[in-house]
């Protein structure tokens, strides 16, 4: 039985295939563009991640000569948060918003004056901090209404892979 390895990373994607032993057999990487702008905006294309992992796959699989059926299982490591809006189809609606894209920035007032602190703990473990998915989605949605308007899902970066 072999195993595969997939990392979505900030600048770029790896691939491994791995024995039963969880040796490497064989490791590729491969970089994709950050696209950096005013206020603080980091996004990549979500089809380059796609890409990544289905090229990464293909050539980590026939470098080490090991078939798809051989494979035992597939682990997947992701940045976060990262916020993707997708339509009803599951097509991304623009690029996705990087875990440090810090437009939001500014909603983190709005977000502790509704919500304490201590109570953003208590509900999900932490606080919004600057960068938080949560300051993306309300700058997204007060900023970009007609595409918040058309977003059937928000999904964090292991969504794309399961939109397919």
């Amino acid at each position: 039985m072999k195993y595969i390895g997939i990392d979505i990373g900030t600048t770029g994607g790896k691939v491994a295939v791995f024995s039963e032993n969880m040796e490497p057999l064989w490791v590729w990487r491969r970089d994709y563009p950050t696209y950096l702008g005013e206020g603080g905006s980091a996004e990549q294309n979500p089809e380059d991640w796609w890409r990544v992992a289905a090229d990464g796959v293909r050539t980590v699989l026939d470098s080490a000569g090991v078939s798809k059926e051989e494979v035992g299982g597939v682990g997947l490591s992701c940045m976060t948060p990262v916020l993707l809006p997708l339509d009803a189809e599951g097509k991304p609606l623009e690029r996705a918003w990087l875990w440090y894209d810090a437009r939001g920035a500014a909603c983190l007032k709005e977000i502790r004056e509704k919500l304490p602190v201590e109570e953003q703990i208590r509900i999900a473990g932490s606080a919004c901090k600057e960068v938080s998915f949560l300051n993306k989605l309300l700058f997204f949605r007060e900023n970009m209404p007609e595409k918040y308007g058309k977003t059937a899902v928000f999904c964090s970066l292991p969504g794309i892979f399961c939109t397919g």
